[in-house]
């Protein structure tokens, strides 16, 4: 795990963009959150940039390491660990900066839209500064023939390999999202906007827009590259885009099943699109590229496996009951809020449930998990 960490903190193109942003944001005398503090790389920021306090907030154990950091950096007095999920934490006071960077390579995500609209609300001073303080998001075709034929593996087989045949696969993973590292010349036309979203205030994430660009050169459509640019303070931006210092983010690619032979000044035509879902924490995306009077579409709910029974168990009438590990659950959190021990618990479980943990170790393993998950956290 904290080889993750230390390589975004590696990461010095956003890293060095955020302390300026910080720097430029945060005033000596302000309060300020580093939301998903990670390291506390950025809260150390804010202290050097002058804050009186800041709120670092994080659910994962590293924050057991950030907060070392910060003692060895001698900011452990001006820093305030708080071990809790970002959505529901409550602070005894509201922030003058708020920073966070929560991000995919394609910005928009139902989870980074909720967590920056309840941070706001719950967290954030009315007069306060977000950091970023608004987030474009941009899209062009892309011509990537080695990251299609990494995507398409099988194509020269029909999907066999190992004498299996794999073809029921292909049409959900050419409707994912997938990472990639473009250069400049891997886009058949001038980027364009998709979207933008300003963090101070409540802009919606969803979006529904129609790119036209004219082909640069021959070439084949492969997906849309899709990345951002944030708006960390009034003179400092931070972008993923190709042809930019490359960050650990990359870009994304919306692929095509059916890639789109253009030539030079052909028009294309990109009708992309982000919708929530009611039911769950997903951001569907769909596109459909058009060009030379071929289309080729695609949308990230084909890209995972599911049946009718999946989708209607996620539906808002449905009524569901309890699996015989959602019983499990619940048996250890009654047990967990009448401020029994987790050894008390395992004790509990393996008389309620002896077919499912056979041994002590078993039962402990669990209540210690579900402990970890729901309990209240301690630094």
């Amino acid at each position: 795990m904290i080889i993750h960490y230390r390589d975004m903190a590696g990461d010095a193109v956003r890293v060095d963009a955020f302390r300026r942003g910080i720097e430029a944001a945060v005033r000596p005398g302000d309060v300020a959150i580093d939301l998903g503090c990670g390291l506390g790389t950025y809260a150390l920021f804010a202290c050097r940039a002058g804050a009186r306090k800041v709120y670092a907030i994080e659910r994962e154990p590293v924050i057991l390491a950030a907060r070392q950091i910060a003692k060895k950096n001698g900011y452990a007095d001006r820093i305030v660990f708080v071990r809790a999920d970002a959505r529901t934490v409550e602070l005894p006071e509201k922030a003058d900066v708020l920073v966070t960077e929560d991000f995919s390579a394609t910005f928009i995500e139902a989870e980074t839209a909720d967590l920056i609209a309840g941070a706001r609300r719950r967290l954030l001073k009315p007069s306060g500064t977000m950091v970023p303080a608004s987030v474009e998001v941009f899209g062009a075709p892309a011509h990537c023939p080695g990251l299609y034929a990494r995507m398409d593996r099988w194509a020269a087989s029909e999907e066999v390999a190992y004498g299996i045949d794999f073809s029921p696969t292909r049409d959900m993973a050419m409707n994912c999202i997938h990472q990639a590292n473009f250069r400049l010349s891997h886009l058949l036309g001038p980027p364009k906007r998709l979207h933008r979203v300003d963090l101070g205030a409540p802009t919606p994430f969803p979006f529904d827009t129609v790119l036209r660009v004219r082909a640069r050169k021959n070439g084949t459509v492969h997906g849309l590259a899709v990345w951002f640019e944030a708006q960390l303070a009034p003179r400092v931006r931070l972008s993923n885009a190709p042809g930019q210092p490359p960050t650990l983010w990359g870009q994304g690619l919306l692929p095509l099943a059916r890639p789109i032979r253009v030539r030079k000044h052909a028009m294309i035509t990109v009708d992309v699109a982000v919708r929530f879902s009611r039911d769950s924490d997903r951001a569907w995306w769909q596109w459909e590229v058009s060009a030379g009077g071929e289309r080729a579409d695609g949308t990230t709910f084909r890209s995972f496996p599911t049946s009718q029974g999946d989708l209607e168990a996620g539906s808002r009438r449905h009524r569901p009951g309890l699996s015989p590990e959602g019983e499990i659950t619940v048996c250890v959190l009654r047990m967990l809020k009448t401020g029994c021990t987790i050894l008390e618990v395992a004790r509990r479980l393996r008389r309620r449930f002896p077919r499912r943990f056979g041994a002590l170790r078993d039962a402990l393993n669990r209540a210690a998990a579900d402990a970890r998950r729901f309990g209240r956290p301690a630094l």
